[in-house]
């Protein structure tokens, strides 16, 4: 099977993810920056460590190419353990907010598209996908904000066709929850649940490996990145457009 154009950027990835796996395996110091324990902003307090966060997140949203803002998240959840579920909430309105900005970007680009066919008639295909199935259009959103999958894609079109506000933001604030939720839950207990499994805690198991000194090491991080990594692979890998276009006969508008 030929590989896509995507395939090879993240065997690319992941190939140099392995060469520096290897690297500070015998070099365990350079690879420092990786370890949970360092990933920490104590000297923040709790209201400034989640005004960091709704601004990356409000900026990751914002801008028009997917970036890892979701990141932030680990060390203010690491910083304020207790307070996991506050910094998933507080990302996910950060997010929300950068996400209603693409959808008024719609609406504001409207009449300017309508003056291309090709463009209305995308239109008229999205609010009829709109109104005939609501509830559909609805967890189309939700998915895209639970997901790595680009929100621009389905936020813009639906800003241009009309779509309900309220309806809007209730399914995207959802899915941006649910997201921001499992990355802090999964920060705080995730880790440590599963090296409880295996019968070790967290730096017990990470201890063995050279250069730890009681406070785990890169692998932790680096086990993160490549997981993040594939997630984001096989997201990618699902032509959701593609879907979209031959089951309900709508598609990406260009902005």
């Amino acid at each position: 099977m030929e590989l896509t154009k995507t395939d090879k950027i993240f065997t690319i990835i992941l190939i140099i993810l392995g060469v520096l796996s290897v690297y500070f395996y015998f070099n365990p110091q350079a690879g420092a920056f990786l370890s949970f324990s360092s990933w920490k902003i104590d000297r923040f307090s709790l209201n400034g460590t989640l005004l960091i966060v709704f601004i990356v997140c409000l900026i990751g949203n914002l801008l028009p190419i997917p970036t890892p803002y979701t990141f932030i998240i680990i060390p203010a959840a690491l910083s304020f353990p207790d307070f996991f579920w506050l910094i998933g909430l507080m990302a996910s309105f950060g997010a929300l907010f950068g996400e209603i900005v693409g959808f008024w970007v719609g609406r504001g680009t409207k009449e300017v598209l309508e003056h291309t066919d090709t463009d209305l008639e995308k239109i008229e295909k999205w609010k009829k996908l709109a109104n005939e199935r609501p509830k559909f259009v609805m967890f189309l959103i939700y998915i895209f904000g639970l997901t790595p999958l680009n929100d621009d894609n389905v936020m813009v079109p639906l800003g241009l066709a009309e779509f309900d506000f309220k309806k809007t933001v209730f399914s995207c604030f959802l899915g941006k929850l649910s997201m921001m939720m499992l990355f802090a839950a999964g920060t705080v207990i995730g880790i440590d649940l599963i090296y409880s499994v295996m019968g070790y805690s967290r730096f017990e198991l990470l201890n063995y490996l050279p250069g730890a000194s009681g406070q785990g090491n890169w692998l932790e991080g680096m086990i993160l990145f490549i997981i993040v990594i594939l997630i984001v692979w096989g997201m990618l890998k699902i032509d959701i457009g593609r879907f979209l276009k031959e089951k309900y006969g709508v598609e990406q508008i260009n902005e």
